[in-house]
């Protein structure tokens, strides 16, 4: 997903004011965000690219369309020494594999969100001062999730107008998770827990969002250290593949799963493997940009619930200015209402 700042790392840094190449977009945008570029198309597991250019997801080699995974480890090379461990253990799962058929034409969005049972998951990159996403928090409903990303990350310091933000989303049940980025398992267990105390001290949060995750099995052990030391800490875990193809053995030890990050015509054709039928919809976490209209949102939240995604966001930003996580819904209000 983007990065707040704009563009780093294959997710959107503001402050680097560059955009590299890496597996997947992460969430990398910073509030006050600038500008980014966007790479290449997302691949199934089969290898085709499905879709445009995505902002931030990218599992595919651009040049051949084919999945390639992150081999490195911790850069400090070790892949458990966090300080903040043990969890809870999840549903079993079966494994599969997506395909991405169809033809979003063909469907008809269902404006009818009665028992959709589908919660707001906000990926809020614009700054709290004046920012609509934080200025509509009063609306949202108890147990939705706000992202919070300072700096593509916490930032150095506190900042008073987060530390407010955060505030008064509490005093409404909101959730908030801080933006923690982990480099597709490379990032150093020094820098990820440095990212999660700040957090943690500096503002409180409920959970921690983490991009840039590398969830097949190669990786997993890493994931699993930070996700037990956080819940050990009593913070909650998002991880970020921003695609369901996935070793399942994630949803085991995380909170919520992001699996599927991109736009509402590619969204409307995916169709999702076994293994996310079997888990909890609490577990998993959909966001959706280029969604054309009011209408198109509210059927969105429908086809999340048929996906069994208890959380989804949708906006009718788009990807051609680069950063899709930037700018308010136009109907942002009318999710916040048609939202669990």
């Amino acid at each position: 997903m983007m990065n707040a700042t704009s563009g780093s790392s294959h997710s959107y840094s503001a402050h680097s004011g560059k955009h590299t190449h890496k597996k997947h977009h992460g969430h990398h945008h910073k509030q006050n965000a600038g500008t980014s570029s966007s790479s290449s198309g997302r691949t199934s597991s089969q290898g085709s690219v499905t879709g445009n250019s995505q902002p931030s997801l990218n599992f595919g080699d651009p040049s051949t369309g084919t999945p390639i995974w992150n081999s490195g480890t911790s850069t400090d090379g070790s892949n458990s020494p966090f300080n903040l461990s043990n969890t809870t253990d999840n549903s079993g799962l079966a494994d599969s594999s997506i395909t991405n058929t169809g033809d979003s034409s063909t469907t008809t969005p269902i404006t009818s969100t009665t028992g959709s049972g589908v919660k707001l998951g906000v990926p809020a990159y614009g700054a709290p001062n004046g920012n609509s996403f934080w200025d509509q928090v009063q609306n949202a409903k108890p147990g939705s999730i706000f992202i919070m990303n300072p700096d593509s990350g916490p930032g150095n310091q506190v900042d008073p107008t987060y530390k407010a933000a955060v505030e008064a989303a509490h005093e409404k049940g909101v959730k908030i998770y801080g933006y923690v980025r982990t480099g597709y398992g490379t990032r150093s267990a020094r820098d990820v827990d440095s990212d999660i105390n700040a957090y943690k001290s500096g503002y409180g949060v409920d959970g921690v969002f983490l991009d840039e995750a590398q969830l097949d099995t190669q990786h997993l052990s890493y994931y699993k250290s930070i996700s037990d030391n956080l819940h050990q800490s009593g913070l909650e875990v998002a991880a970020n593949p921003g695609q369901p193809d996935i070793d399942p053995a994630a949803a085991n030890f995380t909170d919520h799963i992001m699996d599927f990050e991109g736009s509402y015509s590619d969204y409307m054709k995916t169709q999702f493997p076994e293994w996310t039928k079997s888990v909890s919809p609490d577990k998993l976490w959909n966001v959706v940009y280029d969604t054309p209209s009011n209408v198109d949102m509210q059927g969105l939240i429908n086809k999340a619930s048929q996906n069994n995604a208890g959380y989804l966001y949708a906006t009718d930003d788009s990807i051609s200015d680069g950063n899709p996580w930037d700018k308010v819904p136009s109907f942002f209000k009318q999710e916040l209402q048609l939202t669990t």
